[in-house]
């Protein structure tokens, strides 16, 4: 189960894009059958100017980017927009106030994303990183940035991931990579979140508003 979707109203009673993504920004058409293709870094573009459209995002995404988030095919791929009514927990559903999605490798990878739905304002964003940072098992970092504020968590409980969240002018997205059972090598994990989550930002940034 993902850590942190359906989370905004949590967090307030607690603490107190047919794929156009970044062939969409080049002009260009994807070319899946490429066997060249490797994700950007984080560390290597300037997230802080980007705009996201609090929208449906997940059909822009680059299936090339899926698949080098998962270091292969997706075998399974789900969805859900604003106000479907989303399985928290085994007998346990809510509303979602957010988009969301993920990908499953055939060995059990993940890479999923989700987008708050409400506008967010720095204060509330500074709060939900502040959250996120305490997380048990988890340690946070500052950098690279994806938006503005944001933070960068890697965890070693209660199984191996890496993700980034972070505001986009009113818009708070959070992107994650879980390795294949078994994966340790937690240095590989973070750079395969940190492309990951590029190409999110990318195709976030190139959805219009709904």
């Amino acid at each position: 189960m993902r850590r942190g979707g359906i989370g905004l109203a949590a967090v307030l009673l607690t603490a107190g894009i047919v794929a156009t993504g970044l062939w969409a920004l080049e002009g260009t058409e994807p070319d899946t059958a490429g066997s060249d293709f490797s994700a950007t870094p984080l560390n290597s573009i300037d997230t802080t100017a980007l705009t996201v459209a609090r929208a449906e995002f997940c059909s822009a995404v680059d299936p090339r980017e899926v698949e080098a988030a998962l270091l292969g095919e997706a075998v399974e791929h789900d969805s859900y927009a604003n106000g479907d009514e989303v399985t928290l927990t085994e007998g346990l559903t809510d509303v979602a106030h957010e988009f969301g999605c993920a990908w499953t490798g055939a060995d059990g990878a993940v890479a999923r994303a989700w987008l708050f739905v409400p506008p967010v304002k720095t204060a509330l964003a500074r709060r939900l990183i502040k959250s996120a940072s305490s997380t048990p098992g988890c340690t946070s970092s500052a950098e690279p940035a994806f938006g503005t504020p944001s933070v960068g968590l890697t965890c070693r409980e209660p199984s191996p991931s890496a993700s980034y969240r972070g505001l986009f002018g009113d818009a708070w997205l959070t992107c994650e990579v879980t390795p294949a059972p078994g994966s340790t090598d937690l240095d590989q994990v973070r750079a395969r979140a940190g492309g990951w989550c590029v190409a999110v930002a990318r195709a976030a940034a190139a959805t219009d508003p709904a």
